[in-house]
Order: C-alpha cells, then structure tokens, then sequence
C-alpha cells in the first residue's frame, strides 16, 4: 500500500510538473519563513540565559514617588550594594555597573571615539558568565583606574599583540592599564561593552546617600533555592533603616509624614531573565524588547505554516 502511495505521488509529480512545483515551493516558503520566525523567538526568549547562574541574579529596583512624580528605575546611589551584602547573609555577592559615558580612547598614535564603555565593581566577572581570555576574573577590576577590553576591541587596537599591562589614555587626561580580555558579550545579552573599566566612586561626601548620584544599576547573586521574595520581604525594613534618615535630613519629615502626602520609597527584585522582555524603564543599560511582540510573531508564524498547508493540501487535490 505504502509503495503503491509513493508511486502515484511520483506520478502526479511528474505529469503535472507546474502544479507540483507551485504547490512545493509555497509550502516550502511557508516553513522556512515560520522557522526564521521561531529562531527570532527562540532567541528572544533566551536573552540573559548564557549566564550559568542567571536563576540566582536579580537587579534592585528603585521604586519611589514623590509628590505627582514616580521614579521606577534600576538605578541606585553608591552605597545600596554593599549595605545589601552587610545586611542580607542570604545575598551571596552584589555588583554594581553603570554607563560610563563617551571617551576618546588613545594608544600610540591611534584613538578612537568611543561610547560602548562600562564601569562595573570588582566583582563583575565572578557574577556574570563573561570568559576571561587574559586575566584573572578576581583581579582584573580590584584597583584603580585598570579595564579590560573585550576581544575584537583589543583585536581593534593592539591586531596581535598580548595587550596586558598597556596604558590607555582615556579623554587624554586619565592613564587606565589592561589587566584583561574579555570575550565579546553574547547577543543576546540585555547589556553590551567594548570596554569594562574600574568603578570610580566620587569622594565628595554625596556618595554616602541612597537618594544621590542614583546612576548605579545594582545585581545581586542569591544563594542557591533562596526565595527571592523572602528577601523582598525585608526591603520595608531596609527602606526605614536607610532611607528614612535622608528623607528626614533633606525633606524634614519622618517616614510616616511622608507616605501620609501620597508619597512612597521601596524596592523590590527582578530577574535577570526577565529584563529584556518584561522591563522598559528609566535609566535601563539599552532599549528592551517586549514579550508582546513575541507573541504577536509566533501568532504570525502559526498562522503563515497553516496557509502553506491549506494551500499545499487545495492543489494537491
């Protein structure tokens, strides 16, 4: 039966040679556009998963509104991070990144214009699944003014050569040493970098504040099964124990005073994994995408494979 089925596929095949190409190429049009379509979702949905420990990153995010104003940004001031890894034993490590901004970046009698550069903690590449090519992931941040360039960028500026242990000079007024090469970040990442550079903290008195400088973007990693949300729990807790004090200071009213005019101060985690699709916010790293239009293209992909099969199957009759 199986051979007989075969043998007069062939047959109309071959006797209506235009039918069956038309019929062939529609259907084969149809998978290969829904199968670039679920590659585009495939990786949408992937974002941020190359990290061996992305189940365990959460990024703190600020939750204030003062008056008419909300504030709802991943950005913190200087000292939440460590005060988050004083208090909390269940936080196993923090880092905090920021953009650094644009740079004209010289070497020799090259220099480059700049703008893919961060600035990150110490602890960055014990957080992050970024490999090292050159340097030590414990080491290659943990002094001043050193950075490390990631592969094609070091590839840009030295071709061949080991770039450990040379200067740049940055803005022709600063001289950053190369402790590292980092392989370039994934792309399917929700933030990228040319250039990685030590975190310079400014000694004014005002990084001392939660609510000053807030252009810190903080992570956190969690210990293995804990709960997010139990730590959560304690953030109202840590709003009074910090915050309080500078709202009395710069506002002059007690915590109570100040929810009582509609205003309000917390924060609260999200995932690491759930940045790219689920978060547009002030002071996001880069743009995000969103999971509607995740949904929307898989709609489509569905719907252009069952015409190619109504299609296939109406001129195969």
């Amino acid at each position: 039966m199986f051979k007989n089925n075969v043998k007069i596929a062939l047959r109309n095949l071959l006797k209506y040679k235009f039918y069956s190409f038309l019929n062939l190429t529609g259907l084969a049009i149809g998978i290969a556009i829904c199968l670039l379509i679920l590659l585009f979702v495939q990786d949408e949905l992937n974002y941020d998963k190359y990290n061996d420990k992305a189940d365990r990153i959460y990024r703190v995010i600020t939750d204030f509104k003062l008056g008419g104003n909300n504030l709802v940004s991943p950005q913190l001031g200087p000292p939440s991070a460590q005060a988050i890894l004083n208090d909390y034993p269940e936080v196993e490590n923090v880092v905090r990144v920021r953009e650094a901004g644009v740079w004209f970046i010289k070497y020799g009698d090259k220099t480059f214009k700049e703008n893919n550069v961060l600035e990150a903690d110490s602890t960055f590449f014990e957080i992050f699944t970024i490999p090292l090519l050159a340097g030590n992931p414990e080491e290659v941040l943990n002094k001043p003014n050193t950075i490390v360039l990631s592969k094609t960028t070091a590839e840009k500026y030295f071709g061949n050569e080991n770039p450990v242990e040379k200067v740049l000079r940055l803005d022709n007024r600063e001289d950053y040493i190369i402790t590292g090469v980092f392989q370039d970040i994934p792309s399917n990442s929700h933030f990228h970098a040319d250039f990685i550079k030590s975190l310079k903290i400014r000694n004014d008195g005002s990084s001392e504040y939660w609510l000053s400088r807030m252009n810190y973007i903080t992570y956190i990693l969690l210990q293995e099964n804990y709960d997010p949300k139990n730590l959560e729990a304690k953030f109202p807790a840590m709003t009074e124990k910090y915050i309080g004090p500078e709202i009395l200071q710069f506002l002059g009213k007690s915590m109570e005073d100040f929810r009582k005019d509609g205003s309000k101060a917390g924060f609260y985690l999200q995932p690491l994994t759930d940045i790219h699709l689920y978060s547009d916010l002030s002071g996001e790293l880069e743009p995000n995408g969103d999971i509607k239009y995740v949904y929307i293209f898989s709609a489509i992909a569905v719907f252009i494979l069952l015409i190619a099969c109504i299609n296939f199957m109406n001129l195969s009759t």
